[in-house]
């Protein structure tokens, strides 16, 4: 999906439900024309959530599912495509996996410098560290037990 906010919403999803996931920037312009492919089969992607104004890209590769996310692109959406609205009303509730400070996510390079190569890293330290940013960044993120910072005793700002 292109560089919005939008995407948040399905890659921040897949973690609670138990899957593993990441941006795929399958319209990356550097891209040869086999390289989205490539990102497909080397992430082992069970589905793909993209925007439809990229559906002309999409319509080459072959993940298992594809929800087209209406932004007034093209449609030319795949007839074998999902309607990411419709998917997200009609899903059942998933349940909440459980989670640990040992669960990754794959990411992308840009393939700059020959293929895009896939980044593995543990969950756990990013979200740590956006969760003490949190406070700072003018408190749009809840705290954790009642202190700034996400962890007790840290991020506070006091001494002990």
């Amino acid at each position: 999906m292109a560089t919005r906010q939008r995407p948040a919403v399905p890659a921040q999803s897949v973690r609670p439900a138990g899957g593993r996931g990441g941006p795929l920037p399958i319209n990356n312009f550097r891209y040869t024309a086999d390289e989205p492919a490539y990102l497909l089969a080397d992430s082992q992607a069970g589905a793909l959530v993209y925007h439809s104004s990229v559906a002309a890209a999409v319509r080459k590769l072959k993940p298992p599912l594809l929800i087209d996310v209406d932004d007034g692109g093209s449609g030319l959406a795949p007839t074998t495509a999902e309607c990411y609205v419709k998917a997200i009303v009609e899903a059942e509730p998933a349940q909440r996996a459980l989670r640990s400070g040992d669960d990754i996510t794959l990411q992308y390079t840009g393939g700059t410098t020959g293929r895009p190569k896939g980044v593995v890293t543990k969950v756990a330290p990013p979200v740590t560290s956006l969760l003490r940013t949190g406070p700072a960044a003018g408190g749009l993120l809840a705290s954790h037990h009642g202190r700034a910072g996400g962890a007790p005793g840290r991020g506070t700002g006091r001494r002990r």
